[in-house]
């Protein structure tokens, strides 16, 4: 299982990757989309039967999607200001970082 696993996801990452290539973006709708998410959603769920893990899951992976969609509004934000790449890249993996601490926070309580 572990190895349908890992060929999976390599077909998808590679798949945006040769997508985005192609068509900036097309690509970034691509790699947007929950497929790796859902993916291991369907994993957790098959191995496990556990419906209260795969809601956790689920909650966990929605702030994920909420962190970095920040961290990339504010990586293109950073970019077009003319910041350089890797600096760029830091402060949005920083911000994703912390989004996603204060997310989880607040998450931990309600759910």
């Amino acid at each position: 299982m572990l190895t349908v696993k890992i060929l999976l996801s390599a077909l998808l990452v590679g798949g945006v990757s040769v997508v985005g290539r192609r068509w900036p973006a097309l690509g970034g709708v691509a790699a947007a989309t929950p497929f790796v998410s859902v993916l291991s959603l369907c994993f957790l769920y098959v191995e496990t039967g556990d419906c209260r893990r795969a809601s956790q899951f689920s909650v966990a992976a929605g702030a994920g999607a909420v962190a970095s969609a920040g961290a990339l509004l504010a990586l293109a934000l950073l970019l077009r200001g003319g910041v350089r790449f890797s600096v760029a890249l830091a402060v949005a993996a920083g911000a994703f970082v912390l989004v996603n601490l204060l997310l989880s926070r607040c998450l931990a309580r309600g759910f």
